[in-house]
């Protein structure tokens, strides 16, 4: 019924307006949003409702309806004729205008987008857990969430830039091209890079793990108690900030660039990689297979397994 009114109401504008139509229409409750194509939707606080602005062309075809607690907003492409569709074909054509403003009281439990979906909102939406899955080259250009816990998914060539407030934890997966800019308070942080993933994160926590793959870059400023690092293959991490202790590891080729965090005591697995530390009590050190840790203070020193073929030695000797 709501597609079926909504369609009723952007036809009758689309006369007046030609090139475009909008409308807005009250929804039932929904918790979730999912969102396909090239939809730019900008979330606002308010009751329950969207505005639709679509390219009266195309509006017969736009989908947008709440399943449940799920708001799904797509476009049925299969269904458009072809003489429609090479109207946005070709060197000059048009963009095809596909805008939503979406209306939430509150809460916002997950965000999923795919294809060329963007998503951008100012307010600050609240929930217990808090889920965001990106997919293909789907963007969220601003999202300001609170909430107990958080998960974020990032694939492809997605992209992300958020604030989070957590309670709990929050834990981030970043894969393939994907870019994650993330602003963040909370209890535990865990940042998974894998492939070409580039993230930057900044914020407090008490206990902060990262770990790469592939040629995945994470850049990090926090202030924290814990650093749990576990980096392979050619990944890269830097590290800004303090900490009271640091666990390593870094295997094949990857690279630790953690001299700008002072941290009282580093435990350093590493074979084959590289890592440089600032630590004021304690380094205990595994090294082999031509691993190299260059270390900034004046640390007292344990071999916790031992140093083969490898290097150990300040920075200044670098």
């Amino acid at each position: 019924m709501l597609k079926k009114s909504l369609t009723v109401v952007l036809s009758s504008i689309a006369l007046m307006l030609g090139a475009s139509a909008s409308a807005q229409t009250t929804l039932s409750e929904f918790t979730d949003i999912v969102v396909s194509n090239a939809f730019e939707v900008t979330l606002v606080k308010g009751a329950y409702g969207i505005n639709l602005t679509v390219d009266s062309n195309i509006e017969p075809y736009v989908q947008a309806y709440v399943k449940g607690q799920t708001l799904e907003i797509s476009l049925d492409e299969k269904a458009i004729p072809k003489e429609v569709k090479k109207l946005y074909k070709g060197k000059n054509a048009p963009q095809m205008v596909l805008r939503a403003v979406v209306y939430v009281p509150e809460v916002i439990r997950s965000i999923t987008l795919s294809d060329e979906a963007t998503l951008m909102g100012t307010d600050e939406f609240s929930t217990d857990g808090f889920v965001l899955s990106l997919d293909g080259k789907a963007q969220v250009k601003s999202l300001n969430i609170f909430a107990s816990s958080a998960a974020i998914d990032l694939k492809k060539n997605a992209n992300a830039i958020m604030v989070i407030k957590a309670s709990g934890d929050i834990a981030a997966q970043v894969a393939d091209n994907a870019v994650l800019q993330l602003t963040s308070e909370c209890k535990n942080m865990k940042i998974t890079g894998n492939g070409s993933a580039q993230v930057t994160s900044n914020g407090g926590c008490s206990n902060f793990t990262a770990i790469g793959d592939g040629k995945s870059s994470i850049m990090a400023n926090t202030n924290t108690e814990v650093v749990y690092l576990d980096m392979t293959g050619n990944s890269k991490i830097s590290l800004t900030g303090s900490a009271n202790s640091m666990s390593l590891k870094g295997a094949k080729s990857s690279t630790i660039e953690a001299v700008n965090m002072v941290v009282a005591t580093v435990d350093a697995v590493i074979n084959s990689a590289t890592a440089t530390v600032t630590a004021t009590e304690k380094i205990g050190v595994d090294l082999v297979g031509g691993a190299t840790l260059y270390f900034s203070g004046t640390p007292q020193f344990a071999i916790n397994g031992k140093i083969s073929k490898s290097t150990l030695a300040p920075v200044g000797s670098k």
